[in-house]
């Protein structure tokens, strides 16, 4: 964990991020799902939704999709103020979640282990209907603290995916040429790195979870594509931690390969601009 990390800052390469999917009857729809913390560590005082973990200096906290810290203490709690999601129109539920480590003091334990005391959150529909027996989210452990930090080059970087015709668009799934780049990132210890995508234009799913960036929106803009997108050879799934297999090597360059292309997202395409912005955000662990 950086020494220069802010108390309050989630500590890089902690979090962990969980998909839950499933049905409900269709006399729910509409209702919220939501999150109730139970077993040991209270809430730390002035850092709403963050639960002391066992560890000196770090808590624990569940955000939701909206990157909202999930409050709520004990069985069948009322945490409608911070959703999971909602049961949508036809009875299913498909709800993101992520557990991270949080830096609650500006000092932590000087043990090189030491252990996360088991948690729990219980899921459910408010105010008392769970979601089948796998209806929690659990979390224990051991963690090791190390000074470990990782710099990642470029800072930024333009990528240009070309000029194409409207005409080489004829079905939705068709595509461009890949194009390729890559960024560098040197760290002083051993980890493995993730890749969280994220953009202010959003995204769109196209197909097994995966993901396609929405263009920038604009009079002049083109209509009907998206930028479809391969981590470490892995298709995006949107503001989810990708893996790249290997470790690093102790002060080496690491290799972080990234593709591009365009990606027909509706069946009729319109000739514009098809610019957008995306946020990687690099983790460690």
């Amino acid at each position: 964990m950086p020494a220069t990390l802010s108390v309050g800052s989630a500590i890089p390469g902690s979090a962990q991020s969980h998909r839950v999917k499933g049905r409900c009857d269709a006399a729910d729809s509409g209702k919220p799902i939501t999150a109730c913390h139970l077993g040991p560590g209270e809430e730390i005082p002035g850092m709403p939704g963050v639960w002391r973990s066992g560890i000196e200096g770090i808590g624990i906290e569940l955000l939701n999709s909206a990157g909202q810290p999930v409050r709520g203490r004990a069985a069948h709690c009322d945490s409608r103020s911070t959703p999971l999601g909602y049961v949508s129109s036809d009875g299913s539920f498909n709800v993101t979640l992520t557990m991270q480590l949080i830096k609650t003091a500006s000092t932590t334990g000087e043990q090189a282990s030491t252990t996360v005391h088991n948690g729990i959150w219980s899921l459910g529909i408010y105010p008392d209907q769970k979601l089948g027996q796998l209806n929690a989210v659990r979390y224990g452990g051991n963690l090791a603290l190390k000074a470990t930090t990782c710099s990642v080059d470029p800072k930024s970087l333009n990528v240009s995916l070309g000029n194409f015709a409207v005409s080489q668009f004829t079905h939705v799934g068709s595509t461009s040429d890949w194009r390729t780049f890559n960024l560098t990132a040197t760290c002083t210890d051993a980890v493995t790195m993730t890749a969280r995508i994220t953009s202010p234009n959003g995204a769109t799913s196209i197909s097994d979870g995966n993901d396609v960036l929405n263009i920038n929106a604009g009079i002049d803009s083109a209509s009907g594509v998206g930028v479809k997108m391969m981590v470490g050879g892995v298709l995006l799934r949107y503001d989810y931690p990708i893996p790249f297999g290997d470790q690093t090597v102790p002060n080496q360059p690491f290799n972080l390969p990234f593709q591009v292309q365009y990606y027909q997202t509706a069946e009729v395409v319109t000739a514009g601009r098809a610019n957008t912005l995306a946020t990687i955000d690099i983790e460690y662990q």
